[in-house]
């Protein structure tokens, strides 16, 4: 509908200086909000302050869209521009109009850590600067029909009424947080030599499936997958999870969590771990590397560098590198001033007076072995994950899946720590005004991203405003960006 057909046919509700503010308006501006953010860079249009007023940036965004869509740029929220604005991504109409109140139950998701996170804002920003509308390697497709008919049963089972406007700002807030809202793979090499992650909100492999498990057996079915493959690829995940917790390191008085892996694994934990400890790679793949391969789908092959990333949570490593850094630089080393050049020299010095790190320094180029030397270690992990990921479905076949799947699965994970923070934030008692509740919920929810395992220790005790302040102290640095568009 046009302007004046707004006009006419619902009441228009006084906007700030003046201006008027309507709900279609407000609705196409949510739409357009979510179009942009499943474009490829550069994004076609700037976030829209989600205000109802038909101002001129709403007018130039509805433009790009209808350029976009080859319809008549006019402009305006004509009936052939709202029609196609419908089928985007956004907020349908709810089912069901009662706040959520319920505390989650703990889902054993990960994705990389929020500490980890914030450090790399500065990195990805510049990484964003050079990318081009054909660089398909960061490219995020429109959601196809078929997802986004799922994603609209999904948003009417799982925000309601009252959330929606919350959500909507939260929303707003991930897409501008989260490497700009673009799918961007790891920008660190990892030891299985696949990327770690995958998506616009960074999900790793395991991620996806957790949220793919959401999903009923018809709507798996009409993504070509089925539960018994979800479940026989996190089993092999979980097992990739279980061999790093070994070749770390299990505590001798935890009988009872070694008893379990050996049951699982059907190894000896302590022979393993003495063996990568040893750095004896050809001894531990004689013996176990069969079973390895079985029980994760990884050739035998790659136990010993999978093993050797253990190296990585040495302090004395972490130290050694930052000593060579600073003898070539004259500078501490620091993530957003790092200089891959003289990482790689540094990585190449302690690699000379600590030979047993050969193994991973010829899988890794020099900055992503700094990097791990630095607290990235966690993404290796990830890495082995995706590979097993490759061998069960095939490389290809995976990406592409990954590619279509991602505006689904990242929605679904946003909505469940969304759900999982309104559970902790909008509770009664907590009496937070109105024009602070989607700030902090936003900022739960983005702790959720980072933390799922943590999360119900982190947050399992607030209520009230004290508390829930109390929460969110440690994290408050590595929030700020994301506050900031809140």
């Amino acid at each position: 509908m046009g302007d004046n057909q707004i006009r006419a046919n619902t009441r228009i509700q006084s906007g700030p200086f003046g201006q008027q503010s309507h709900p279609e308006v407000w609705k196409s501006q949510v739409h357009l909000n979510s179009w942009a953010s499943t474009q490829a860079y550069p994004t076609p249009a700037r976030p829209l302050e989600m205000d109802g007023i038909m101002g001129p940036k709403t007018r130039a965004a509805l433009r790009t869209f209808q350029r976009a869509h080859q319809l008549p740029e006019t402009g305006q929220l004509d009936p052939r521009t709202q029609g196609a604005l419908e089928q985007q991504l956004s907020l349908p109409e709810p089912e069901l109009a009662q706040p959520i109140m319920s505390h989650p139950d703990h889902l054993p998701t990960a994705s990389v850590g929020l500490t980890q996170e914030h450090k790399t804002y500065a990195h990805l920003e510049a990484k964003l600067q050079q990318r081009t509308p054909g660089n398909t390697q960061h490219e995020i497709i429109s959601p196809d029909e078929q997802i986004q008919q799922l994603l609209k049963g999904y948003y009417q089972k799982n925000i309601q009424e009252y959330d929606q406007e919350i959500f909507a700002r939260v929303q707003r807030a991930n897409n501008l947080t989260e490497s700009g809202g673009k799918a961007l793979w790891s920008t660190m090499a990892t030891t299985a030599g696949v990327p770690a992650s995958y998506g616009r909100g960074q999900l790793t492999i395991d991620a996806h499936l957790e949220a793919l498990k959401k999903l009923s057996n018809s709507e798996l079915q009409a993504l070509g997958l089925n539960q018994d493959q979800l479940q026989n690829l996190t089993r092999k995940l979980a097992n990739i999870g279980l061999w790093n917790r070994v070749t770390r390191g299990v505590p001798a008085h935890k009988r009872n969590v070694i008893s379990i892996i050996e049951q699982r694994l059907g190894i000896d934990v302590r022979k393993v771990r003495r063996l990568a400890q040893e750095g004896d790679w050809t001894t531990l793949i004689d013996r176990y590397g069969d079973t390895f391969e079985q029980t994760t789908g990884i050739s035998k092959e790659q136990l010993g560098v999978f093993a050797a990333t253990h190296l990585f949570y040495k302090d004395e490593y972490q130290t050694a590198f930052e000593r060579e850094y600073r003898a070539l630089t004259g500078e501490t080393y620091t993530h957003h001033t790092r200089q891959p050049k003289h990482m790689a020299s540094a990585v190449d010095q302690i690699a000379k007076q600590y030979p047993e790190l050969n193994i991973l320094r010829q899988s890794l180029n020099g900055e992503s072995m700094g990097l791990s030397l630095n607290g990235r270690a966690a993404e290796h992990l990830k890495g082995w994950q995706m590979r097993a990921a490759f061998n069960a479905w095939g490389e290809g076949p995976t990406r592409r899946l990954l590619k279509r799947i991602d505006p689904l699965t990242t929605q679904i994970r946003n909505i469940t720590n969304f759900n999982a923070a309104a559970g902790v934030v909008l509770q009664p008692e907590m009496e937070l005004p109105q024009d602070q509740q989607a700030l902090f919920v936003g900022l739960v929810a983005r702790i959720r991203h980072g933390f799922p395992g943590n999360f119900k220790r982190i947050f399992g005790n607030v209520n009230n405003i004290e508390s829930l302040e109390a929460a969110l102290k440690p994290y408050r640095s590595a929030l700020h960006r994301f506050e900031s568009h809140l």
